[in-house]
């Protein structure tokens, strides 16, 4: 079987495969076991499991069939931007299985494509190997679906495309890209010791004090926000930052007192919250001062405002379910907003699947069960928006 039958069977593009082909070297770089033993351990993989990779690596190189597919889906997965990636198939004909591995292995390659952009920008080399150490989380995601078999799912590919392409840096326990806070963003207000979250104009509000999806349709009880700050005075409904809900109730915030300190128009800091636990308050905190102070000296134009993110880890359930945990205390210490989300947030990133067949889902640690006993009480699984604090200094 040729490449291109692989392709067409497997309803993958053709296009400018024979130039694919032709470019394909007798060894593929990333399947050979040097590379393998040098990189393996920086993705923070099982070393367990390393020679049985190098093993199938060796049989993949072989062939030249598999040497021309894994060329093809290198090439398909790092020469291009993340916005134009199309995401592969969940499993390889006739490979099985084993697609896993490949897609391991194509991660894998990418690695010195985070040194070469270290090496460009002038950030320190352990940003680069940091954001490899994703990798290591996804094999989990792999077994609880495929029965305890090793490999990486197709669908963990795509996240890892930002570390080469965008200005995404891995630094301490969380990852972070510098944005705008755009139109999902609050309204935020100190007088230096206390903060308030307004809501936006325009947000759709549902009876819990939920923010609504974009395109559902109206629902009973529903309201929408108005927001106005003239200089004088700020006006707008009040956010409960304890629990991540807007409340019908306008308030008016004297800006004598009360200094703006982000919205939709500010730049912020978007947080994204790797697997794989140790997210101690301490960790996190010097995460976050490491990457101001990170930011600041890169991007001196953009002044930030705030460090953000929407997460299921936000979800305010966690303060019932699981009071003494580091996710309950990193709500604590934030303040939460309302963020559109789907029914389920969480539920991939926890179990590795997201079908609604809870009687057959593990409850092997406490956060499983605490998912699976939120769902059965009828709380809703939430992403929700949190702000950390304090503020930015001078903001």
């Amino acid at each position: 079987m040729m490449l291109n039958d692989i392709l067409s069977r497997n309803w993958m593009p053709c296009t400018g495969i024979e130039e694919i082909e032709k470019s394909c070297p007798e060894s593929v770089f990333f399947l050979e076991a040097d590379f393998i033993r040098h990189y393996y351990p920086i993705a923070e993989l099982p070393e367990d499991k390393m020679a049985y990779v190098i093993s199938m690596a060796e049989k993949f190189n072989a062939a030249v069939e598999s040497r021309q597919l894994c060329w093809y889906l290198y090439h398909k997965f790092t020469r291009i931007n993340i916005r134009e990636y199309r995401e592969f198939p969940e499993f390889i004909h006739p490979y099985g299985y084993d697609t896993g591995i490949i897609y391991l292995l194509v991660l894998l390659s990418i690695i010195p494509e985070y040194e070469e952009r270290a090496r460009k920008e002038g950030f320190p080399m352990r940003y680069a190997h940091d954001a490899a150490t994703r990798i290591g989380t996804f094999p989990t995601y792999f077994a609880q679906v495929f029965e305890g078999r090793f490999g990486i799912r197709a669908r963990s590919l795509h996240f890892m495309l930002n570390f080469k392409d965008e200005p995404m840096y891995r630094i301490g326990r969380f990852d972070f890209v510098l944005e705008k806070g755009g139109l999902r963003f609050p309204r935020i207000y100190t007088d230096g010791t206390e903060v308030i979250l307004l809501c936006d104009g325009n947000w759709r509000i549902d009876k819990t004090g939920e923010r609504v999806m974009p395109g559902r349709a109206p629902q009973e009880g529903e309201w929408l926000t108005t927001y106005s700050d003239d200089g004088v005075t700020a006006r707008g409904y009040l956010i409960d930052t304890s629990r991540g809900y807007a409340q019908k109730k306008e308030v008016e915030l004297p800006r004598s007192r009360w200094r703006y300190a982000g919205g939709p128009e500010s730049h912020v800091l978007h947080v994204h919250i790797p697997a794989g636990g140790k997210m101690l308050p301490e960790l996190c905190r010097r995460s976050c001062e490491e990457a101001l102070a990170f930011f600041a000296e890169k991007y001196p134009e953009s002044p930030i405002s705030v460090i953000y993110t929407v997460s299921w880890i936000a979800n305010d359930a966690w303060l019932d379910y699981l009071p003494n945990s580091n996710m309950a205390s990193l709500i604590r210490a934030s303040a939460l907003y309302p963020s559109p989300h789907t029914y389920n947030a969480g539920l991939y990133f926890v179990f590795g699947r997201e079908d609604a067949d809870y009687g057959t889902y593990p409850r092997n640690n406490s956060l499983e069960k605490a998912m699976l006993a939120c769902i059965e009480d009828g709380r809703p699984l939430r992403s929700t928006g949190m702000v950390f604090l304090p503020l930015p200094a001078g903001r």
